[in-house]
């Protein structure tokens, strides 16, 4: 397939690497001050190892991780960690864009439980978040498109391209 026919999103290498610098960097200033003998190093570097470790060893393996996070295609939406199956486009109502302070693309569903995964069918999802704030009580996918290889531009553009040309192939006659 050409690009067209397929956009696979992976973990942006940028943002990761620069939290792995950065958070080794930090550690490497808590530790050379724990072994400087600086008063109260020695207590933050543990919180700091906790913190900064954990931070710098997801980036690590996002960074390692050459998996498609998510797959757009003619046929529908594929996000591995999410899905328990390909979302058609046929099955998606309406798609929305949000920030929240980070970009992400809603994809509106009849219902979540026939797509997403058993795992991911937690208690506190768009029902019971309606129940607290208005307008987010509908079913969605949630499509995060930050720290991505592709910009959220390109990614959104795709994803109108694709569900529009769905959209306009049910609505042809014959």
């Amino acid at each position: 397939m050409s690009g067209a026919e397929r956009l696979e999103l992976r973990h942006g290498r940028g943002p990761h690497a620069a939290t792995v610098a950065l958070c080794a960097g930090l550690l490497l200033l808590f530790a050379w001050h724990a072994l400087r003998g600086v008063e109260g190093a020695v207590v933050l570097l543990v919180p700091a190892a906790i913190l900064f470790g954990g931070f710098g060893l997801r980036s690590a393996l996002c960074l390692l991780d050459r998996r498609p996070v998510a797959v757009l295609d003619r046929d529908g939406l594929w996000i591995p960690d999410l899905l328990a199956r390909p979302l058609p486009w046929r099955a998606v109502e309406a798609v929305e864009e949000r920030r929240f302070g980070r970009s992400r693309l809603f994809l509106y569903v009849a219902d979540t439980r026939p797509w997403l995964r058993p795992d991911r069918r937690g208690g506190f999802g768009p029902e019971a978040i309606g129940s607290l704030l208005p307008g987010f009580a509908r079913p969605r996918i949630t499509l995060a498109t930050h720290w991505l290889d592709h910009s959220h531009r390109e990614i959104r553009a795709a994803l109108a391209a694709f569900w529009g040309a769905a959209r306009a192939a049910e609505l042809e006659p014959g």
